[in-house]
């Protein structure tokens, strides 16, 4: 072929794997302009002006060029052609939400590459490669994140094997966003390392600064908004210094998002109307929807709901002129929103009943079915406390159980923790307390599995304080306490504000506990050791023991669930106790339990490990007796390493 040769083609690929767009689409333009093209010549360089067009995020131009290379395409029986024009379409169609139509493109394109009579088997291997990729991105879009995982990782496997750097650090970027979304934000923070080490081996700045940019949303979610903020703000300068305004757009918002995380309302309005600005010089209505949606949110928090009233016209106008569903599902919200946050009944349960027409649809946008369902309970909580109908907590436990169901359908392991974190607060307001203790232990135990460290501290400090209020909650169960009494002690609203969120707070200094006993207890309750720290009260052993003794109902059960761990207030102490085997291990303390739960778990493990100290345990067993002389000063030096010197903060 004269205008495009296989040695042109490959220079302009290079230049886009590189993040050169401008260059590639100046060399474009020149094959373009150079002579009077083939049809075929045609279809070449207008999908590379589509590749392109993708990357910068001009989606709906993108979609312009695809189609018509589809449609000049099909005259030809070469599939490269109608295959590369596909590509391109599905790319556009997915950033644009049309996630039925790029299905069904994918479909055509998955006939195309089953019997194919022009492709060679490395360009089909590829091909498959690449259409894997792109259902896993759908995959991921619409929140099937196991099966998104699964796509990428397959695809990832063939880029190692073929050295491919630049698929292999797409590959990456896209499952660290995947598992951010997971909730498993350190293995997310994993990937995206990975994905900046290679993007910057291959100098592709434009994707330095979107990894750096996707960092700055894990550390959202991780709770880190200062460390949030430097990503993005980092990200932008490298966009202003490419002058690519999606991309300055894209980083105006998300640093807007930061400074309404840190209730720093005015300088987070600054950076949306500046997007919005600049979506209007480029065009783009989708983001200038997405940041109306974010001005809409800070006004009503800030109760100025007459600024985001005018905000919603502007964003309705939009919606009329598109046809794109997750920006209809943005305006049904905002317009919930703003219902919701009228004082009249009536403007709730029409807030209530536009969110309930969103989570029933099909999923276009995984984050967004969330919202609707977060509104949704808050509002749910609104209405039984107006009306004090029993039919409402339904409705809110339907919609808890929905969240639940999502996560797991999912694997969203932040929000599957969360969510039993929001049963326990149910379980309060319905008073009952057992089921809310035993929900925040299962919480706690997720977010611990998940290694969502900070969440975990959260739902423990939960546990605490549900203990230290314990005799308050029981007191309003027995006076049958009035539901605005219950719903303020459960704090259950506040939880759904932080889940809103979508992050969690940083916890900087959470307090040590202090040390008051260590025992380990056979199971008639006899104390087969126990040691008392040093302390600034007298503590009278035999009066710590004789509580312990007299907890035969929980020693019967504890041991019948061996394994499980609990947690008992006694005055100003708390006591974890956990079976073990034979025996249960109990350490009293004052003050928070997060950090006593996990020294206890190592102390047990410790003592298991040094053979001697066990073996003595399990002659106890056989024998009743202690034989050891210095098994005490043994096990003593053990509880003081743990207790006293370890810091596991």
């Amino acid at each position: 072929m004269a205008i495009m040769n296989l040695e042109q083609r490959e220079f302009i690929s290079k230049l886009i794997e590189k993040g050169d767009y401008d260059l590639a689409l100046e060399e474009v333009v020149k094959l373009e302009e150079s002579n009077t093209l083939q049809l075929e010549e045609k279809i070449l360089i207008t999908n590379f002006k589509a590749k392109i067009l993708n990357a910068v995020g001009f989606f709906k131009k993108a979609l312009e060029f695809g189609e018509r290379t589809y449609e000049w395409s099909k005259k030809f029986e070469k599939e490269e052609l109608q295959i590369d024009s596909i590509f391109n379409i599905v790319e556009s169609l997915t950033h644009l939400g049309d996630i039925q139509k790029s299905q069904r493109m994918l479909s055509k394109l998955e006939n195309l590459l089953i019997n194919p009579m022009t492709l060679d088997e490395k360009a089909l291997e590829c091909y498959k490669m690449r259409f894997l990729y792109q259902k896993g991105i759908i995959f991921k879009t619409t929140g099937n994140l196991t099966q998104a995982i699964n796509n990428i990782n397959t695809c990832l496997k063939y880029y190692t094997i073929n050295n491919e750097k630049f698929e292999r650090a797409e590959c990456y970027s896209c499952l660290g966003l995947i598992y951010a979304m997971k909730g498993d934000l350190n293995k997310s923070m994993t990937y995206m390392a990975q994905s900046i080490a290679l993007f910057q081996q291959i100098d592709n700045t434009y994707k330095i600064a979107t990894a750096l940019n996707n960092m700055g949303e894990i550390c959202r979610q991780m709770g880190f908004l200062e460390q949030s903020l430097r990503n993005f703000q980092q990200s932008l300068h490298i966009w202003e210094e490419m002058g690519n305004q999606e991309a300055i757009s894209n980083s105006l918002k998300n640093i807007g998002t930061i400074y309404y995380l840190m209730s720093d309302y005015k300088q987070a309005l600054a950076h949306f109307e500046l997007c919005i600005k600049l979506n209007k010089e480029i065009g783009n209505k989708i983001s200038i929807a997405e940041n109306l949606y974010q001005v809409i949110k800070t006004y009503i928090t800030q109760n100025q709901t007459e600024k985001a009233q005018e905000y919603l016209l502007n964003l309705e106008e939009i919606n009329k002129e598109l046809s794109h569903k997750p920006t209809d599902q943005i305006y049904r919200i905002s317009k919930a929103l703003i219902l919701k946050s009228s004082k009249k009944l009536r403007n709730w349960l029409k807030a209530i009943e536009i969110l309930e027409g969103v989570i029933i649809e099909d999923v276009s946008n995984y984050e967004v079915t969330i919202d609707a369902l977060l509104h949704l309970c808050e509002l749910y909580l609104r209405e039984y406390k107006a009306s004090n109908e029993i039919e409402t907590l339904n409705d809110l436990e339907l919609a808890i159980k929905t969240l639940s169901s999502i996560a797991e359908r999912q694997q969203s392991q932040k929000l599957y923790a969360e969510t039993y974190w929001l049963k326990a607060h149910l379980a309060l307001v319905k008073l009952n307390l057992e089921e809310a203790k035993a929900l925040l232990a299962k919480a706690q135990q997720l977010a611990e599995e998940y290694d969502l460290h900070m969440l975990a501290i959260k739902i423990s400090n939960d546990y605490d304080q549900l203990l230290h209020q314990f005799e308050e909650w029981t007191k309003l169960k027995k006076d049958n306490a009035p539901v605005t009494e219950i719903l303020k002690l459960s704090q259950v609203e506040e939880l759904i504000n932080n889940m809103l969120q979508q992050g969690i707070t940083d916890i900087k200094d959470l307090p040590k506990e202090e040390p008051v006993y260590i025992a380990i207890l056979s199971k008639d309750g006899g104390a087969v050791y126990a040691k008392t720290f040093k302390t600034k009260e007298n503590i009278d052993d035999q009066l710590i023991g004789g509580f312990l003794t007299a907890m035969n109902s929980f020693l019967t059960e504890a041991f019948s669930t061996s394994g499980s761990i609990e947690r008992i207030k006694h005055k100003e102490y708390t006591f974890v106790l956990k079976p073990e085997e034979s025996f249960l291990f109990c350490y009293v303390f004052k003050g928070n339990s997060y950090y006593a739960m996990q020294k206890l778990e190592q102390f047990i493990q410790k003592v298991k490990e040094e053979n001697e100290i066990w073996q003595i345990f399990q002659n106890f067993v056989k024998t009743g007796m202690i034989i050891s002389t210095n098994f005490k000063e043994k096990v003593n030096y053990l509880a003081d390493d743990l207790f006293i010197k370890a810091d596991i903060h």
